[in-house]
């Protein structure tokens, strides 16, 4: 058996030494190379959200020079993305939040206010219809009656946001707001300025609601949301007209809630008064619903 073995062996051996080589292929194979990934810089990130919202906004019929202007200078600005992280009327307990909005200091201001603006609450209140306490409280809330207007480039602000991603509709909205306003001669370029967020003047409204709202009340061919007070309060007040705003009638109406509502429904949701009711819903103490 121990020769049999060696002789087939042999054999074997023998075959194979004389196979030809061109009957013999051999094949070598190497793994595929694992992709590379190159994670791109803030910096590049942000160049090519410029370079692709330019091109965009030319598409549309923006005019090139006016996009460029406005776009190609934009720098991130991170304390927008910080401030938006952690807004006070998100971060605060409500009357933490309340109890410093509506401090006696600037309640008295407000009562100062009404008094030295008479005549101009009272053409807006001839022309809009809407209660000079109710514009009064937004003016005092929003910049604390023209003190507090927020000195960010707007544009800058904006522009973070839109390539930040979490709130780009918003930030691109905006920006494409402005374009239509300086296309068409409502704003000059040095006036965007105001809050981090991205609002303007003394009732901070943001560039959409200032385009399709805003008011040169005082008639200078001019609408100026941060230096004039006829321009920012006729502005809030013909928005408000223009959003059913009834003169006489409560902005609000303090409610008694039955046991086990759904508090989730208090977020925003919206109903008509049928529909709250039927969900327990009541006016406080014996009022009724106007």
């Amino acid at each position: 058996m121990i020769g049999a073995c060696a002789s087939q062996t042999e054999a074997q051996t023998e075959t194979a030494q004389t196979l030809p080589a061109s009957t013999t292929t051999v094949t070598i194979e190497t793994p595929n190379p694992a992709p590379v990934t190159v994670e791109m810089t803030q910096a590049e990130k942000f160049a090519a959200w410029k370079a692709d919202f330019t091109n965009r906004a030319i598409a549309k019929g923006y005019g090139a020079n006016l996009v460029r202007g406005l776009i190609e200078p934009t720098k991130i600005n991170e304390k927008a993305l910080d401030r938006d992280a952690s807004q006070p009327e998100f971060s605060k307990p409500i009357w933490s939040y309340v109890e410093g909005a509506a401090s006696a200091d600037r309640l008295n201001q407000g009562r100062a206010k009404l008094a030295s603006e008479s005549g101009l609450f009272g053409q807006i209140e001839d022309r809009y219809k809407v209660s000079r306490h109710y514009l009064t409280a937004i003016w005092g809330l929003e910049s604390a009656y023209g003190k507090i207007l927020g000195d960010f480039d707007i544009i800058d602000a904006l522009a973070t946001f839109a390539h930040d991603g979490r709130r780009s509709d918003f930030g691109e909205n905006q920006l494409f707001a402005i374009l239509d306003m300086l296309s068409r001669g409502d704003v000059r370029r040095d006036q965007l300025r105001g809050s981090w967020a991205g609002a303007m003047g003394m009732t901070q409204f943001i560039p959409t609601t200032m385009r399709d709202y805003a008011v040169d009340f005082d008639q200078n061919a001019n609408i100026d949301l941060r230096g004039s007070k006829a321009d920012a309060l006729g502005s809030a007040a013909h928005y408000l007209s223009r959003h059913g705003w009834r003169w006489g009638e409560p902005a609000m109406a303090e409610v008694q809630l039955a046991n086990g509502f759904d508090y989730s429904l208090s977020d925003g949701t919206r109903k008509t008064v049928n529909d709250w009711t039927v969900l327990g819903v009541r006016p406080m103490g014996e009022q009724r619903w106007s």
